[in-house]
């Protein structure tokens, strides 16, 4: 398994970066303070949580939230492991809190707690560690992620905390606590079978018990047996007595019934003689409505024998006001043609004052537009201005923009230029390196402060060359700018003048089509005063027409009404018939179910006097049911007690047979629990003994196979770091480090600066190897963060051949070294500027050598 991808956003410097890494090794290498650190404190991060760095230190500086994911691939799968952090403020103190907490397998998302995210890592990365998300990862930091201020660490740590987390990392602490958890096992077995022969012994009470409840059953049963034979005759009897009781009861029900088959009877009777009052009260209200029915069509048929009198008259009426309403239409036009001339008259009347305004205000407008003209002409408004350049203002700004920022880049080279001159003059008249430590000869730098000094010069040029063509596009930009206003002022006259001239000739074509229509205005009006004198007579005559009209329609409408009034008379007579029809049909349906009701009535009055002759025998019946059910009441009691008795006899046997069977439980419990002490105690003393003696000498022969391979390991490593035969690396039994000097043992601590760390790193690397050797990592990345620091040119260079001999799977080398370049098979540049980080190189998306068009 290897990380495959690293995105951070908000992190430290970095804005928002994407780092694809394959296998091999990649090296970061850019200044101090760039933000290479920082992308592997990020990917730290996303799997352990705020553990070893605080969110706040990691967080860019001004941002609300970040957030951090990272990718593993091992062939099969790919793991996205996510985190964010939101910026809150509890107290009236900044603080950060988690935010998204994500972990995907092949693109499906499970949400999990900071403390399950933990322990999923831990799971997939294969090595034991503690899931609690505030707990520190001493694998993490000794085997997999180095930080350069910790490089030195290990060698300093107590040896009871080392010894105890190369176990850990070794996966031999299990032997131990194997160990130790066989000793409490045989302890609790002890104690367990100690217990068993105690609670064995208060089982003893068992046997006496079981011979007790033998005894019992046999007496138990034979009672048993006497009450099943009293309680079968007294069945016997409960079911005579029963079958009386029955039919006596049968008796009374029919009483009851016969009760109310009279009581529905009087019901209906009843309900018959108060039909038959309603009928003869309906007979009496429909002679009554004949008699009314029958007037009133002789009154209707009185009014409807005039029908065709007045049909005769409305049609008449009808010929007279179609002959007035044609004399009316024929006047009719002429009033209208008058109507319309008076109307046009006021029409055009109001436009002529409207027309008088218009002339008088186009008028003035003609008189001021000659004024601004000529006012105007007095301004020469001149050629229009040449433009110093063909190019627009905009482009220029760029040019300056793209001349400003190289030159920026220019004097920042200079600057290093200089800085690195002056590193070197100063290493030169100290006379000691700063790193390993050793003398520096003025001799041995001469070629390389030429090459400085040619630098500085060459920078310097730069810098010139740069400053120029910045000042000539301030000029040409100076130029541009004044041109632009002088055009936009000559713009501005032509405009004005021509829109004068426009608003003069749209004044004066305004007044010409005002008199034009006062002209034509007034001659329409003579016309219609003319017409109107023509037409006035026929306005009178059409309104004595119209009046006669008026009558003539009156008396039309007035005819119509009687008309239909004879009419409906008609229609209410055919009516009414029908009424008296229907009422003389009712009447001959009352009289035929007045005769049905009274011959049920007889009818029922015999079935009465059947159902009282019954009823007088109710009190002997009664008698004789309140007997049967005495004799049935006694005969249940008494089978209810012998019942109840057989139920005790029978109860209190099943309960003898439980205590027996309890009893036989309880005794071979007794003999369960005795075998079983006896071989609690042989393994408590299997467990105590051998078991614990032998897992014990395991682990140290699995610690003792290890320590071997990781000595084996670690002397190899350090003699390719260290040229120096003499100078062996060695560990005691607590896997602490130190260093043998001809065969002296010398502690780290009196090792130089770039021993101690030549010390360190071969024990980190080696104990990385034996760890994934032994199968307790499954991670094939290592993450080395300044690795060579403290180191002479000599030993980056042996550092370098070191990775390249390792071959490792993958290794991120983050470092400011240019001679491990070569060992790298790609190379990320890390680059800061005005406070925001960039990468750029293989996976970044971003070239590594940039590329830059120079503007004319």
């Amino acid at each position: 398994m290897r990380v495959s991808r690293i995105r951070v956003r908000n992190i430290r410097s970095y804005l928002d970066a994407t780092l694809e890494l394959a296998p091999g090794t990649t090296l970061l290498v850019g200044d101090v303070g760039a933000g290479k650190t920082s992308l592997l404190y990020a990917v730290e991060m996303a799997l352990f949580g705020t553990a070893e760095i605080d969110a706040t230190f990691l967080v860019r500086h001004g941002a609300s939230e970040a957030e951090v994911e990272v990718t593993l691939e091992d062939g099969e799968h790919r793991y996205e492991i996510l985190r964010s952090f939101r910026r809150v403020r509890r107290k009236g103190k900044e603080t950060f809190e988690p935010g998204r907490i994500a972990f995907r397998q092949d693109g499906a998302t499970t949400s999990y707690s900071a403390t399950e995210l933990r322990q999923r890592v831990i799971e997939l990365l294969g090595f034991r560690d503690n899931p609690n998300p505030r707990a520190h990862s001493d694998l993490w930091r000794w085997a997999v992620y180095i930080p350069q201020e910790r490089m030195r660490e290990i060698l300093s740590a107590p040896p009871k905390e080392r010894l105890e987390t190369v176990r850990r990392a070794l996966g031999v602490e299990r032997y131990r606590i194997a160990a130790e958890n066989a000793k409490e096992v045989a302890r609790d077995l002890r104690q367990t079978a100690s217990a068993l022969r105690e609670s064995a012994e208060l089982l003893r009470r068992f046997t006496e018990d079981h011979a007790a409840a033998t005894a019992e059953i046999r007496r138990v049963d034979e009672l048993r047996r006497a009450g099943d034979d009293r309680r079968r005759h007294l069945e016997e009897e409960r079911t005579r007595a029963a079958e009386e009781a029955i039919a006596a009861q049968g008796a009374l029900h029919r009483l009851d019934a016969d009760r109310r088959v009279r009581r529905t009877l009087q019901e209906e009777d009843d309900a018959d003689l108060r039909a038959l009052e309603i009928r003869e009260q309906t007979r009496s209200e429909r002679a009554r409505e004949s008699v009314r029915v029958t007037d009133e069509i002789g009154e209707q048929e009185a009014v409807a024998g005039r029908t065709t009198e007045l049909r005769k008259g409305t049609i008449v009426a009808a010929e007279e006001v179609a002959r007035l309403r044609k004399e009316v239409e024929s006047r009719a036009s002429a009033a209208g043609l008058l109507s319309v001339a008076r109307a046009r008259i006021a029409e055009l009347e109001r436009r002529l004052k409207t027309l008088g305004l218009e002339e008088e205000h186009t008028r003035t407008q003609v008189d001021r537009a000659r004024e601004r003209l000529a006012g105007s002409g007095t301004v020469s408004v001149g050629a229009e201005p040449t433009p110093p350049t063909p190019h627009s203002l905009a482009d220029l700004e760029h040019h300056l923009l793209e001349a400003r920022a190289q030159e920026t880049r220019a004097r920042e080279a200079a600057a290093l230029a200089h800085r690195s001159l002056t590193e070197l003059e100063e290493l030169v008249a100290e006379g000691v390196c700063p790193r390993c430590g050793q003398t520096v000869h003025s001799t041995e730098f001469a070629t390389h402060r030429e090459e400085a000094e040619t630098a500085v010069g060459l920078a310097d040029d730069e810098v010139r060359a740069t400053e120029l063509s910045r000042q000539r596009r301030e000029s040409l930009r100076q130029d541009r700018d004044r041109f632009e206003r002088e055009h936009e002022r000559w713009a501005e006259a032509v405009r004005r003048q021509a829109d004068l001239r426009s608003t003069l000739a749209t004044a004066e074509d305004a007044s010409r089509r005002t008199e034009t229509a006062l002209v034509e205005c007034r001659v329409s009006l003579e016309a219609l005063r003319k017409e109107e004198e023509e037409l006035t007579p026929a306005e009178g005559e059409l309104r004595r027409r119209r009046a006669g009209l008026a009558a003539a329609d009156q008396a039309l409408t007035e005819a119509r009404t009687r008309l239909e009034n004879a009419e409906r008379a008609h229609e209410r007579a055919g009516s009414l018939r029908e009424r008296l029809r229907s009422l003389s049909a009712d009447a001959e349906r009352d009289a035929a179910e007045t005769d049905a009701l009274r011959t049920r009535r007889t009818a029922r009055a015999a079935r009465l006097t059947e159902v009282d002759s019954a009823l007088a025998r109710e009190p002997e019946v009664r008698t004789t049911a309140d007997d049967a059910a005495r004799r049935r009441e006694a005969a249940e009691s008494a089978w209810q007690m012998a019942a109840q008795e057989l139920t005790r006899w029978a109860t209190q046997l099943e309960s003898l047979h439980e205590r027996k069977a309890r009893a036989e439980q309880g005794q071979r419990e007794r003999e369960r629990r005795l075998e079983t002490a006896e071989a609690t105690e042989a393994k408590a003393a299997w467990l105590s003994t051998g078991f614990h003696d032998a897992v014990l000498t395991m682990e140290a022969r699995v610690l003792e196979r290890a320590q071997a391979d990781f000595e084996h390991h670690f002397q190899r490593y350090f003699a390719a770091l260290i040229d120096d035969p003499g100078l062996v690396a060695v560990t005691d039994s607590s896997f602490s480090p130190a260093a043998e000097i001809r065969g002296v043992w010398t502690p780290a601590e009196a090792l130089s600066g770039g021993e101690r760390t030549s010390l360190a790193l071969a024990y980190r690397l080696a104990l990385a190897r034996v760890v994934r050797s032994a199968g307790h990592l499954r991670l094939d990345s290592l993450l080395l963060d300044e690795p060579t620091d403290g180191f002479s040119p000599e030993q980056v260079e042996s550092m370098g051949q070191l990775l390249e001999e390792l071959a490792l799977p993958q290794v991120l080398l983050v470092s400011h070294e240019r001679e491990l370049e070569s060992v790298a098979q790609r190379v990320v540049w890390v680059e800061k500027e005005n406070g925001h980080t960039t990468l750029r190189g293989p996976g970044t998306g971003v070239p590594a050598e940039p590329t830059a068009a120079e503007p004319t």
